[in-house]
């Protein structure tokens, strides 16, 4: 099918946006974006900035809140494409110091 671009301007936006299927590229427009729960990306899709610099994602994590900003597993033919996005915020905590996967992705 024919694949959507749709500009979003909210937490609720875009994670709306991120479990539309038909919605390919999404457009974030300038703004801090705190976020109560990681975002899951299951799927291709491009996540870019309308300005580049001007998005902050945050997952606003903390010891008693862990959480990462993004939890991306597209698929192993999935591709997810970040584009001009600040992501911050994230924290969690691994049984295995040696291999702590990052706070803001996985």
């Amino acid at each position: 099918g024919r694949q959507l671009q749709t500009t979003v301007n909210s937490v609720a936006g875009l994670t709306s946006a991120l479990s539309n299927s038909s919605v390919s590229h999404i457009l974030v427009e300038a703004g801090h974006y705190g976020l109560s729960a990681e975002l899951s990306v299951t799927r291709s899709v491009t996540i870019e900035a309308v300005v580049a610099g001007t998005v902050v994602l945050d997952a606003q994590a903390n010891n008693a809140n862990r959480r990462r900003v993004l939890n991306i597993n597209p698929g192993s033919d999935g591709e997810v494409h970040l584009v001009g996005l600040n992501i911050t915020g994230g924290f969690v905590v691994s049984a295995c110091i040696l291999n702590v996967p990052g706070a803001g992705l996985q």
